[in-house]
């Protein structure tokens, strides 16, 4: 069914023209009801082309449809068909193509077009690594555990203590780390400590004896140096030095 042809309209009655202005009066009357007829007819073709456009739409190229209200239909990998949008597993809809590039042309959304929000959980240990440089979302528990609580070391060395100033350790991580810590373990039950007992001795000080020492940290080693180290019984009370030989040293080192 062609489109209607619209009527020719008739030229208006002007009083600065009173020869012709009774005639085109007239004729301009006369006009509404063909303009009137055309728009009749132009509603029935629209009438008849959204039919025909329903018909060829539900001829198999629709997948079902029932329980799809308000979901976003996209052409298939094939070209041949339609689909629904993922929505992935959060109900988000997901932009999915063969190519990144072709992802970040769709309607200029960039990188998250690459978003696929089931694939953005990362594991604990990845967390911790680090190195992972893939888009992700991280959940209250994960961002909780990355707070309070220290990943494991990625250098640890324990050895006997002894009177050596300074001492080191090589850590072989290849560039300064971003965080060390220096401990004691009692191996021999000494001032009240038991065996397994730890202190930090990172940096301390006492000062009535002007005694400290301290640690500090390099692209190859852990030092800790200064003068013996004073400390109060587990139980409290006076302090007093310890005997290297009831201790390790442990030196710690994280990238």
């Amino acid at each position: 069914m062609p489109a209607p042809v619209p009527p020719t309209v008739p030229p208006p009655a002007l009083r600065s023209e009173p020869a012709t202005f009774k005639a085109r009066a007239e004729a301009n009357v006369t006009f509404f009801a063909t303009l009137v007829a055309y728009m009749d007819a132009v509603v029935t073709w629209i009438g008849t082309k959204v039919t025909e456009i329903t018909a060829i739409a539900m001829a198999g190229d629709l997948p079902e449809l029932t329980g799809k209200a308000g979901t976003v239909l996209q052409v298939n990998g094939a070209e041949d068909g339609l689909g629904f949008l993922d929505t992935g597993t959060t109900g988000r809809a997901v932009l999915e193509s063969e190519t990144d590039a072709e992802a970040r042309s769709v309607q200029g959304l960039g990188d998250v077009a690459l978003l696929n929000f089931a694939d953005l959980i990362n594991t604990d240990a990845e967390w911790e690594g680090g190195v992972v440089t893939d888009y992700a979302y991280i959940t209250p528990a994960q961002l909780k555990l990355a707070i309070h609580t220290f990943r494991a070391a990625d250098y640890t060395s324990q050895t006997p203590w002894n009177a050596s100033n300074p001492i080191s350790a090589l850590h072989g991580l290849g560039q300064t780390p971003s965080r060390w810590r220096v401990m004691l373990e009692c191996t021999t039950p000494s001032q009240g400590y038991s065996v397994g007992d730890r202190i930090d001795i990172t940096s301390t000080s006492e000062g009535s004896g002007a005694r400290g020492n301290t640690s500090y940290v390099n692209a190859t080693s852990i030092v800790q140096v200064g003068s013996s180290i004073f400390i109060p019984p587990a139980g409290g009370g006076a302090i007093a030095g310890m005997t290297t030989a009831n201790w390790d040293i442990i030196f710690e080192a994280w990238l």
